[in-house]
């Protein structure tokens, strides 16, 4: 695989904008990193593309901050790049031919799923339930994106679970969330808007989310397993009521494979969801060892429905990038104050109250009950956020601390 050299541009607050033109020929990608404060607008001039599975409309501008990302073209396109008036970006082209690119592989697994799909739809069964895995920074949820993403432009309506609490899908983060995907999804984000975040151009999805707030499944396997559950419940229910989300069926995301002897329980976790989901294709992604335990622990086994467990192994998307913990801390920071507060294309302003840190009770999360002992309010919680997600008239307050994500 050629790749052309990295660019990077920093541009200083008084000069204007640079805008260049970059051609991609097909198979081609055009790979970007914006840090945290930088932006990068993108628009497409001629030809085909598309981000993770949605299209790019052409001559439309599309504003990029704080992501890690790729734009990809079948057929050759041309991309009008305006970088940032202040602040820094770095992009390279990658120039893979049509028998070097995984794209190939995702999209073949794509049209097998709507084989799936439109059998089950013949028969009134449940589609394909796809679970994804793999090792940290395989590309996993844009592997799940990108087939969420093909399926709406076939007119299917998938429901996609997410299970990984370190990253919000559509909600605040240290959530476990399910939602139906039935129109595109903002390329200039990760799912799309936040539904607490106005008015928006693009259908806003509305989640069923779950608050397990830990980074870890491991951290409390009790409250875990018993949310997955619960969000298991819900989404069988969606798809025993809704035709068109029966027929479609589930993608399934989840949090990274950890080293060493966090391994074990996760594999554990794993066989857990395949249980409560009814899972009946296991995608790997970029990693031979975790292939090998999928195939040892389901070759042979079957669903609740009598389906036979399928393993596939695909390989890592060479546009993957890393993603370390300062950079993941602060998208987990921009998610919660959108929730609250909006975004610089909407401003929100949230019912504030004050109260006396003496009528407030903090409570910690750990691994022996669902709620942990109290703890001492003191002085280091000031300016920290509120958040009621499920509650009932006569319930106490409890605060939670974005900034402390095992509390």
């Amino acid at each position: 695989m050629s790749q052309a050299a990295p660019i990077a541009a920093a541009a200083s607050s008084s000069a204007p904008a640079p805008t260049t033109t970059q051609t991609l020929e097909p198979y081609w990608e055009y790979r970007f990193e914006v840090p945290h404060g930088s932006s990068l607008t993108i628009k497409l001039v001629s030809g085909t593309a598309e981000k993770d599975g949605t299209e790019l409309a052409p001559n439309t501008p599309y504003t990029f901050s704080a992501t890690k990302s790729k734009i990809n073209t079948w057929h050759g396109c041309s991309l009008e790049i305006t970088a940032p008036s202040s602040g820094t970006y770095d992009a390279y082209t990658s120039e893979p031919s049509a028998d070097e690119t995984p794209m190939v592989s995702y999209l073949n697994l794509h049209f097998k799923l709507e084989a799936l799909r439109a059998a089950a739809q013949r028969s009134a069964q449940m589609g394909p339930r796809v679970l994804v895995v793999g090792p940290p920074n395989a590309g996993k949820s844009s592997l799940v994106r990108t087939l969420a993403s093909w399926a709406t432009r076939m007119g299917r309506q998938p429901l996609v679970v997410n299970t990984d609490s370190r990253e919000g899908m559509l909600t605040l983060p240290g959530t476990l969330s399910a939602a139906v995907f039935a129109t595109l999804i903002d390329i200039t984000t990760d799912w799309g808007s936040l539904p607490s975040s106005g008015a928006s151009p693009i259908p806003v999805k509305l989640p069923l989310a779950y608050y397990y707030g830990l980074p870890q499944s491991d951290d409390n396997p009790r409250l875990f397993k018993r949310l997955l559950g619960r969000l298991a419940v819900a989404a069988t229910s969606r798809l025993a009521e809704d035709v068109d989300v029966k027929s479609a069926g589930m993608l399934i995301d989840t949090g990274g494979v950890p080293a060493g002897t966090r391994a074990a329980p996760y594999y554990d976790f794993v066989a857990h969801i395949v249980a409560e989901f009814s899972v009946n294709i296991i995608i790997v992604l970029g990693s031979e060892r975790v292939g090998s335990e999928m195939q040892k622990r389901f070759t042979g086994q079957t669903t609740s429905v009598g389906e036979t467990i399928t393993v596939v192994g695909l390989d890592k998307s060479g546009g993957v990038m890393d993603r370390d913990e300062a950079f993941m801390q602060s998208i987990r920071e921009s998610a919660i104050r959108e929730y609250f507060f909006g975004n610089t294309k909407m401003t929100l302003s949230p019912f504030t109250q004050q109260v006396d840190f003496a009528a407030v009770s903090i409570w910690r999360i750990n691994e022996g009950t669902c709620i942990g002992p109290r703890l001492t309010t003191s002085y280091l919680y000031t300016l920290m956020y509120l958040s009621v997600l499920h509650s009932f008239r006569r319930d106490s307050m409890s605060l939670y601390d974005p900034h402390r994500d095992s509390d």
